[in-house]
């Protein structure tokens, strides 16, 4: 009689011996398809993995790392090197050529920094030329240290400042000062950021904060602007009084003139 059952595939993922649903970053699991069995008691001849990335294509060596076991064996141990969802693929086959597929997606949750921002105060005077201090509160909800990050500032699109600080642990916050120097008064809306290299785009929820800052104008600009009137003013006074004092002198030497003219008569 021919076989053409088909085997039950198996699979288990284990993490220091306990079966979990999902993974860490760096964390070593085994996937364990042992219990695979042919239902018409017959053997399991051969397994196969094989590992996909979220869009279903092969991924290279670099996104994990072989602890124990091969491809070709009912049991492999990996370590997965990078955050993400994979498929795990396994083809078990019997004796007799029947085979079946195990397709299970799998997610690897990342150990990263996550930084957000609580609050942002300003310091200072709002008058043009005069350095705001801006006191950034600095939180790391991730599970792993923020080695370095970065404070940036941008202020109508445009980025001013950007200033790097070191050690943030995960769980813990810090209040950071960055700078700004607005060179002209008006109405301002001014981006505060945190990042640090590693952090995942899904981490970015609360990386930002938006303040409205006032920019008034220099005190001493408005006396000096009252003197340039004035002093402008004076001119063109002092230049019609001299065109006038001409005018004046002109008619009086062509009265002159003509006196002149008549004695001569």
């Amino acid at each position: 009689v021919e076989d053409i059952t088909k085997p039950v595939v198996k699979m288990k993922m284990l993490s220091e011996g306990k079966e979990v649903s999902e993974i860490k970053e760096g964390e070593e699991v085994l996937f364990d398809a042992s219990e695979s069995y042919d239902p018409d008691n017959g053997t399991i001849s051969s397994w196969s993995w094989s590992i996909k990335d979220s869009k279903y294509q092969e991924i290279n060596a670099t996104v994990y790392e072989l602890v124990n076991g091969s491809f070709s064996s009912d049991k492999l141990e990996l370590q997965f090197k990078e955050y993400g969802t994979y498929y795990i693929i396994l083809n078990v086959s019997d004796e007799d050529g029947n085979y079946a597929v195990l397709n299970r997606s799998i997610h690897v949750t990342p150990v990263r920094p996550d930084l957000g921002i609580n609050t942002v105060e300003v310091k200072g005077d709002k008058v043009e030329g005069k350095q705001l201090t801006f006191q950034v509160n600095v939180t790391n909800n991730g599970n792993r240290d923020a080695d370095v990050y970065y404070i940036a500032i941008i202020v109508n699109g445009k980025e001013v400042t950007n200033e790097s600080f070191t050690g943030l642990a995960n769980g813990s916050y810090a209040i950071q000062s960055v700078t700004w120097t607005p060179d002209s008064p008006g109405e301002y809306k001014v981006t505060v950021k945190v990042y640090c290299p590693g952090e995942p785009s899904s981490y970015f929820t609360d990386n930002e904060k938006k303040v409205d800052v006032t920019i008034n104008q220099a005190a001493w600009k408005t006396p000096a602007i009252v003197i340039g009137v004035i002093a402008v003013i004076g001119i063109i006074g002092y230049i019609g009084w001299v065109a006038q004092k001409k005018r004046k002198e002109g008619k009086k030497f062509t009265k002159r003139t003509k006196s002149k003219k008549k004695e001569k008569k």
